[in-house]
């Protein structure tokens, strides 16, 4: 299969485009007889600036993944049009993005592909978030042009002490994926419409009830059953005041970088398990 692996769409997301690159020339030494593979960074200008958007043109700032509708919907971009270009010509486009505080995993749309996409996380063992279906994404385009769409986002943001090490993981994580796009290919796979699956298989957020200090007792990426205890929040004198605990059985997709939280705020976002629960 032919991939094209984006990356930089968001210019802040700098560790993506290092991972993205790496493995790119990774798997062209690997010499893959079934693999044809480009990569591009979309958003140049922005990843200079170092800032999420595209610097501001005469008009506003725009966000480089939010921009794939008609022509009726945005004036033409030359980048955007030349990534509809590499899309058109590929039959898997890989869109690869990175936060701070994420499990390395695929975010799958709950759009009418989002069964099959599931079946083939959980068939291959895939860490993935179920989300609201976002509009006008260099994903979709590529889902409604009958090619294989996936968005990747790899967890650590930024330079530091242990940055090759999270670039390891990172590159490790995408070239798994396409690894295991090619198995599930020769097995027979398909990603075809069908039903959106039910509310209760999105992602869901986990919000605290009393101020403190918040510690989490799973890592990102750990499963748990319901009822588990998740994470504990203390007071400062160093008593637990209130213990998280799992809703449901799934996964930590994310968890929020702040030690100190406040009543009503978001301390992570668990995926349930898959199935149509």
């Amino acid at each position: 299969m032919k991939y094209l692996l984006l990356c930089g769409v968001h210019g802040d997301e700098q560790n993506a485009v290092l991972s993205t690159i790496k493995t790119f020339n990774s798997i062209k030494q690997e010499n893959h007889e079934s693999i044809q593979i480009d990569c591009l960074v979309v958003n140049t200008p922005a990843l200079r600036a170092c800032q999420r958007e595209v610097p501001e043109k005469p008009g506003a700032t725009m966000d480089m993944n939010r921009m794939y509708g008609t022509e009726q919907d945005f004036k033409p971009d030359e980048a955007v049009s030349t990534i509809k270009q590499k899309i058109m010509e590929s039959d898997v486009v890989i869109d690869v993005h990175n936060s701070y505080a994420c499990a390395n995993s695929i975010l799958i749309s709950n759009s009418d592909y989002a069964e099959d996409y599931v079946k083939f996380a959980t068939e291959m063992d895939i860490c993935y978030i179920v989300t609201e279906s976002a509009t006008n994404t260099a994903k979709k385009f590529a889902i409604e042009a009958g090619k294989v769409g996936i968005t990747v986002e790899l967890g650590g943001m930024g330079y530091g002490p242990e940055f090759k090490t999270v670039i390891d993981k990172d590159m490790q994580f995408i070239h798994r994926l396409i690894m295991s796009l090619e198995v599930y290919a020769q097995r027979g796979g398909k990603f075809e419409k069908k039903a959106p699956l039910v509310q209760n298989c999105i992602v869901r957020s986990i919000y605290a009830h009393t101020e403190g200090i918040m510690d989490y007792t799973k890592e990102l990426g750990d499963t748990f059953r319901s009822g588990e205890v998740i994470g504990c929040i203390y007071s400062p004198s160093g008593v637990i005041v209130e213990k998280v605990v799992a809703p449901f059985d799934g996964w930590v997709a994310d968890a929020m970088p702040k030690i100190w939280v406040e009543p009503g705020d978001v301390i992570c976002d668990l995926q349930p398990r898959a199935g149509r629960i």
